[in-house]
C-alpha cells in the first residue's frame, strides 16, 4: 500500500512540474511573443486653420504618433491626405442625388464609396507623403514623435476630412501600419 502512495506522490509532483512548465510557456507566448514584440502606436490629430487672405486658408495638421507598446517603433513612411467635405463636391452631390436610399444606406454607389462601401470618396485637396530610411525615425516605448504639415486650401472650403497613415518597418515579411481619420469644421473649430 505504501508503494502505491509513493507512486501517487511522485506522479502528483510530475504533474505539478509539468503544469508549471506549461503555464510558463503559455505566459511567454501570450505576453512576451504576442504583446511585446509587436509595436503598438496611438495617433492623434491636432488641427488648426486661419484664413490668410480673401482666397486662401492655411490648414495646419499636427500628427502626434505615440509608441504605446513595449517595443521600438521604426517608421518607414507616412502620408496625410486632406479631403473636402463641405461644401459637398459636385461629384459627390451628383452621386447622392442620382442614387436610391437603399444603395446609399448599403454603400453600393459606384464612384461614391471607397473600401467596399465603407468610406465616401471626397475630393482630395491636399496630400503629403513622408518617407524615411530604415532606422531614421524610431520611437521608443512611451515616447512620441510629432509631424507638422501645412496645407493651403481655397477659403470657400468649410469642412475637411484628414487621413493619416504611417507604415512601420517590415517584420516577418508583413507590411502593416496605423491609420487615423478625423473631421475638422473650418467654420466652427473646437
Amino acid at each position: 500500500m505504501q508503494t502505491i502512495i509513493d507512486i501517487v506522490d511522485v506522479l502528483k509532483i510530475v504533474v505539478e512540474v509539468f503544469a508549471i512548465i506549461m503555464g510558463g510557456i503559455w505566459t511567454y507566448y501570450l505576453f512576451i511573443e504576442q504583446r511585446i514584440k509587436y509595436p503598438y502606436v496611438k495617433i492623434e490629430h491636432k488641427i488648426n486653420s486661419v484664413q490668410i487672405n480673401d482666397d486662401k486658408l492655411l490648414l495646419n495638421v499636427t500628427v502626434l504618433v505615440t509608441n504605446a507598446g513595449k517595443s521600438l517603433v521604426s517608421l518607414l513612411s507616412g502620408m496625410v491626405i486632406v479631403r473636402q467635405v463641405k461644401p459637398i463636391p459636385k461629384s459627390v452631390e451628383d452621386a447622392l442625388n442620382s442614387s436610391s436610399k437603399d444603395d446609399l444606406r448599403e454603400g453600393r454607389v459606384a464612384g461614391l464609396f471607397l473600401e467596399k462601401g465603407r468610406r465616401i470618396n471626397w475630393d482630395e485637396v491636399g496630400y503629403r507623403k513622408l518617407e524615411w530610411e530604415k532606422g531614421e525615425v524610431t520611437i521608443e516605448p512611451g515616447e512620441s514623435e510629432e509631424f507638422q504639415l501645412d496645407f493651403i486650401l481655397d477659403a470657400f472650403i468649410k469642412a475637411v476630412e484628414i487621413i493619416s497613415y504611417f507604415k512601420k518597418a517590415k517584420r516577418f515579411n508583413r507590411e502593416t501600419g496605423w491609420r487615423l481619420t478625423s473631421f475638422y469644421n473650418v467654420e466652427n473649430p473646437k
